[in-house]
C-alpha cells in the first residue's frame, strides 16, 4: 500500500476508534504511563534551580520513552503478514491513545445534562469550581472545551501528519509532562520548567491554526473577522489561550476564570445553551483538524517525493 495512503487510513481507523470506543482502561492508557513514569522522576524534584536540570532530564526521558513506544509497530511490520496486522492494529491503538474526541464530548455533555453540578465541572478544570456560580461554571466549561480542542485533538493529528506515530506520540508525552509539572509554584517552578516550554513551542503553531478553524465556523454567525483577532490576542505565559479567545469572540460569550483573566468583556455571560452550541463547534473543529491533517499527510510525502 502506498505509504500515504497508509498514513490516511490509519488516521481515519483512528478517528473511527476514538468515536466507536472512547478511552481505554487506564492500566493500558499509554499517557496514563506517561504519568506514572513522571511520578516515579518527581521523586528528585528538590525545588531550587538544580531541579531544572533534573526537570529537564526527567521529561526528556518521558519523551524517549514514548518514542520507544511508537517504534513498536515498525518493528513488527517487517515481519509477515499476520504480524503486520497486529503492527496496525496496535498503530492505531497508540494513535488513538495520543487524542480524545469521545471522551470530551461525554464529559462536558455530563456536566450541561448535571446542569452544571461542581464535581462534573471539576473533570474538566483545575480550578476550584464549588466557588464558582453558575455562568462562572459554563464558562469554565467552554474555556475547557476551547484549550482541549488544541491539546486533545489539533495537536496530535497536526504532528502525526508531520513526523508519524512518533510525532503524536512525543506530543502528548510532553503535554502530560506539562500537564503534570508546568506550573509556576514553588514546587515545580524549576523542575516543570522546561516541560512548560516545550508545550509552548509545540501547541504555538496547532494553537493558532485553531483560531483559524474557529474563524471559518464563525463565518456563520457573522464574526469570522473578530474572531481572528484572537490570533494576536492571548493570555501571559498561556499560548493555548488564543483558542479560548477565538471561541468567546465567535460565540460572542464573556469568558473568565476569577482573579486570573476575562476574556471579551463586552460579551455576554455563557449559559447552558452557549455550551450546547461550543460541544457541537468542538465536533466540527476537531473534524476540520483531521481532515486538514490528511491534506497535510499527502503534503509532506509530496515534498519527500520532490
Amino acid at each position: 500500500m502506498n505509504r500515504t495512503i497508509f498514513d490516511a487510513v490509519l488516521l481515519v481507523t483512528a478517528v473511527a476508534f476514538d468515536l466507536c470506543m472512547g478511552e481505554p482502561p487506564v492500566f493500558v492508557h499509554p499517557v496514563v504511563w506517561y504519568g506514572k513514569l513522571m511520578s516515579v522522576f518527581e521523586k528528585i524534584n528538590t525545588q531550587n534551580f538544580p531541579s531544572f536540570f533534573s526537570g529537564t532530564f526527567s521529561t526528556l526521558a518521558v519523551l524517549a520513552f514514548s518514542c520507544g513506544l511508537a517504534q513498536i509497530p515498525s518493528i513488527l511490520m517487517k515481519f509477515n503478514v499476520c504480524v503486520k496486522i497486529i503492527s496496525f492494529l496496535l498503530s492505531v491503538y497508540l494513535l488513538k491513545c495520543t487524542f480524545s474526541i469521545r471522551s470530551m464530548v461525554e464529559h462536558v455533555n455530563a456536566a450541561i445534562n448535571s446542569d452544571f453540578e461542581a464535581y462534573r465541572v471539576q473533570m474538566l478544570v483545575s480550578r476550584d469550581v464549588k466557588k464558582l456560580g453558575y455562568e462562572m461554571r459554563c464558562s469554565a466549561v467552554v474555556e475547557s472545551i476551547a484549550e482541549n480542542f488544541v491539546d486533545s485533538v489539533m495537536a496530535p493529528v497536526f504532528y502525526y501528519a508531520l513526523s508519524g506515530l512518533s510525532g503524536a506520540m512525543v506530543y502528548r508525552a510532553a503535554n502530560t509532562c506539562d500537564a503534570m509539572i508546568g506550573y509556576r509554584n514553588r514546587k515545580y517552578f524549576w523542575f516543570g520548567k522546561f516541560a512548560a516550554r516545550l508545550d509552548d513551542v509545540l501547541n504555538f503553531v496547532p494553537a493558532r491554526l485553531s483560531v483559524i478553524f474557529i474563524s471559518i465556523l464563525a463565518l456563520r454567525y457573522g464574526r469570522g473577522r473578530r474572531t481572528i483577532k484572537a490570533v494576536f490576542e492571548g493570555i501571559e505565559g498561556k499560548v493555548n489561550a488564543c483558542s479560548m479567545v477565538a471561541m468567546a469572540y465567535a460565540l460572542n460569550l464573556r469568558l473568565e476564570k476569577p482573579g486570573y483573566y476575562v476574556i471579551n468583556p463586552e460579551g455576554k455571560l455563557p449559559d447552558r445553551n452557549d455550551v450546547v452550541l461550543a460541544v457541537e463547534i468542538f465536533r466540527e473543529l476537531s473534524a476540520m483538524a483531521v481532515f486538514f491533517s490528511i491534506l497535510l499527510v499527502m503534503a509532506v510525502s509530496t515534498l519527500k517525493i520532490l
